[in-house]
């Protein structure tokens, strides 16, 4: 038979009557019965009622809710998992072994859980705010809209932990292991999450402005809708992820591994992709304006969408296009100096005073393509099929032109052509 509000209120009072606190573990064990939640609840309905007395001033103070470890560990080893809404703040628990404990809504502000094991732990809406959990292993816990502000989770294991909606804003999450968590709409805005393993999480619609994710494997990862502006992914292992419609706006991708990504209208202006793999990308509308992509490699890329993919003013000096599919893709005023076309697929490509002197074009497809005013000197285009394109005042001194398919180009008088042509 479950208590009555009126039994928890006369144990209550029976308490203070006898000049002592009426902490929910002594309430509790004067009944000799019921859940803590519900004694919490009537506790704190009566604080409330007895801060509004004229007489109670400091009474929320002298009748705290609040447990000491030893208090949580003893009633955990008997049995008790509901913990819900109790303060412990400031508490000590290192190393203990609360797996399944209910702490939800729980004050656990300043508390030192290092190497605590609270796997599978309810902690949906606690307070961990400059919680010292280094080394805890929270697997498959479950922290939904939990606080987590300025707390040091580095080398925590939060594989399968359920982070929907979580505040992590100056967070400590160096080589966690987050592999498999679930992070949709979390605020980690500027979180060190360097060399972190994120194999597989799910961050869809998540605040990641300024992370760093330097040498971080998100292998699998889902970042789609995500904000990632100015974030920090030297290294970082991004293949196979979805990264649609994400934001990445001048972040630092500098040798990342991108091959197999998902970058469906990806936005990705002036942000550095020098040396980074994109093998294999899918680029549908992705949008790289202004960007730098030196001596990377977007080797059989595709981008099939009927408005291509935007790369005007973009670097992309040295880098490794060969085999890619990119028709309508937007060159305007690029350097592609050196770049690698070989076999490229650019029907209909945007390359207006673009530079791609010294570029490999040896079998490019560049159908209809406008190359107006662009540089193409030295370069080698042998059996590339240049049909319909446009080539007003395009420059091709020094080039390679052989076998290459100049039918129904427009303003061929106005280009400039080696004399051996």
């Amino acid at each position: 038979m479950s208590l009555t509000v009126e039994e928890i209120r006369a144990a209550i009072e029976a308490l203070v009557a006898a000049g002592e606190n009426p902490t929910q573990v002594k309430v509790r064990a004067k009944l000799g019965r019921g859940s803590y939640a519900t004694i919490n609840k009537v506790l704190r309905e009566w604080r409330q009622e007895k801060n509004s007395e004229p007489s109670a001033v400091g009474l929320a103070n002298q009748y705290s809710k609040s447990m000491d470890a030893n208090e949580l560990l003893s009633l955990y080893a008997g049995g008790e998992r509901n913990f819900s809404e109790i303060d412990l703040s400031e508490v000590f628990l290192v190393e203990a072994i609360l797996p399944a404990i209910d702490l939800s809504s729980a004050d656990l502000r300043g508390a030192n859980l290092t190497k605590i094991n609270l796997r599978a732990a309810n902690l949906k809406g606690a307070n961990l705010r400059n919680a010292n959990l280094q080394g805890a292993d929270l697997s498959g816990a479950d922290l939904t809209e939990a606080f987590l502000q300025n707390a040091d989770l580095t080398s925590a294991y939060l594989k399968g932990a359920r982070l929907t909606m979580v505040k992590l804003e100056g967070a400590k999450l160096q080589s966690a292991d987050l592999t498999g968590a679930y992070l949709q709409q979390a605020q980690l805005p500027n979180v060190d999450l360097s060399n972190t393993s994120l194999v597989g999480v799910l961050f869809n619609q998540a605040n990641l402005r300024g992370v760093n994710l330097s040498g971080a494997n998100l292998s699998g990862a889902d970042l789609s809708q995500a904000q990632m502006h100015q974030a920090i992914l030297v290294r970082a292992n991004l293949s196979n992820t979805k990264l649609y419609y994400t934001s990445l706006g001048k972040a630092n991708l500098f040798r990342a591994n991108l091959s197999k990504a998902d970058l469906t209208a990806t936005q990705l202006q002036e942000a550095n992709l020098d040396e980074a793999d994109l093998s294999n990308v899918v680029l549908n509308t992705s949008n790289f304006s202004n960007s730098s992509l030196q001596r990377s490699k977007l080797t059989n890329a595709i981008a099939i969408n009927n408005n291509g993919i935007t790369l005007n003013n973009a670097n992309l000096s040295g880098t490794d296009l060969s085999g890619a599919k990119l028709p309508r893709a937007n060159f305007k005023q690029a350097n592609l100096a050196e770049t690698n076309f070989s076999g490229v697929s650019m029907i209909e490509a945007e390359f207006t005073q673009a530079n791609i002197s010294g570029a490999k074009l040896n079998g490019a497809n560049l159908q209809k393509a406008n190359l107006t005013q662009a540089t193409i000197m030295d370069a080698d285009l042998t059996g590339a099929d240049l049909s319909g394109a446009n080539c007003d005042r395009t420059n091709f001194l020094g080039s390679n032109l052989q076998d290459v398919n100049f039918t129904g180009v427009t303003n061929k008088a106005s280009a400039l052509f080696p004399d051996d042509l």
